[in-house]
């Protein structure tokens, strides 16, 4: 894939900017640059028949991230305050959707989302918003993500706009090239653990996503213990019940050891879930998916013993309960 040079713009704000965000007190700027000549595949539809509709567009791509602290605005809450931020400013909105009717997995991971710690984004509660403005070459498109990391909300949004629009003002510093733009593995999924009291497929439904309880895995090993587990077998049953039903397993680990090994077993551990639900439980294949996080997504400190626990688990998210 080609490299583009990526330009840290440190003023603010941009020259030729087109939407500046209104933000509550407490949002934290995290990325802040502009890509020239970049080429965006800008959505103009939720994900259907196994693919998302697009418009290939090429222009100056100014990316910026921001994160809220908890109790500042929530995921939905600061969608809605810029959808009528987006409106007023004379764009045409041509999508706005949350997560499921999105398409969930599918649609994110055919989105252009930063990686982390410039963006995380939950499965469960994303929103996302595409506008346009004006025609022809003073034509400008606009993608806004918002979504949450296990203690504040994120929010992200793209422009393209015409070339030379976006530019820095003369003598801005540039920078090396940061993380490329194109779409990540699945390195960013964050869900929240707790399930529902009522049982795990209540609380999947109810929430789109919840933690394998009772599986069991040896120290560092992604070998799936004997057991019956009663969290794969309900499970099963409810996968068994429709065939277009389909989830993933997400492999989730401490921070002890590097990066690379903690990838590996987290996903390990959640292929091992994956293989036991197909050959002990007649799960249809096309009816999972596996993929490991590592420590991406803790859920709570990894300075205790308890707290590293926690964050080790495997978590099942919808991606399909038609």
């Amino acid at each position: 894939m080609k490299r583009l040079a990526v330009i840290a713009v440190l003023l603010w704000p941009h020259v030729g900017l087109g939407f500046s965000p209104d933000l509550p007190d407490g949002a934290a700027a995290l990325a802040d640059r502009v890509v020239p000549d970049h080429v965006y595949d800008f959505p103009i539809g939720v994900w259907d028949n196994g693919a998302l509709p697009v418009e290939r567009l090429q222009g100056d791509a100014v990316q910026r991230s921001w994160r809220l602290d908890a109790g500042v605005m929530s995921p939905a809450v600061l969608m809605e305050s810029l959808r009528k931020q987006v409106a007023e400013d004379g764009y045409e909105i041509t999508v706005d959707c949350a997560a499921q009717p999105c398409g969930g997995f599918d649609f994110r991971y055919a989105i252009e989302v930063m990686t982390p710690p410039d963006m995380f984004v939950d499965l469960a509660e994303y929103y996302f918003l595409g506008a346009t403005r004006g025609q022809g070459p003073s034509r400008e498109a606009l993608t806004i993500l918002t979504s949450r990391s296990a203690l504040s909300s994120m929010l992200q949004i793209i422009e393209i706009l015409p070339e030379g629009q976006a530019a820095p003002p003369k003598g801005s510093p540039t920078s090396d090239p940061v993380r490329p733009m194109a779409r990540p593995d699945p390195a960013e999924v964050v869900v929240k653990p707790q399930n529902d009291a009522q049982g795990l497929v209540p609380s999947l439904l109810a929430n789109g996503h919840a933690v394998l309880p009772d599986l069991e895995f040896a120290t560092g090993s992604a070998e799936l213990g004997a057991g019956e587990f009663a969290a794969l077998m309900e499970l099963a049953a409810w996968l068994g019940g429709d065939p277009a039903r389909r989830v993933a397993l997400v492999g989730h680990t401490d921070n002890a050891g590097s990066t690379e090994t903690n990838l590996s077993l987290s996903e390990g551990r959640a292929r091992a879930v994956m293989q036991r639900l197909i050959t002990r439980h007649e799960v249809g294949e096309t009816q999972l998916e596996a993929h490991g996080v590592g420590y991406y997504a803790p859920v709570t400190s990894n300075a205790t013993a308890e707290g590293r626990d926690q964050n080790r688990r495997v978590e099942v998210v919808i991606l399909s309960a038609p």
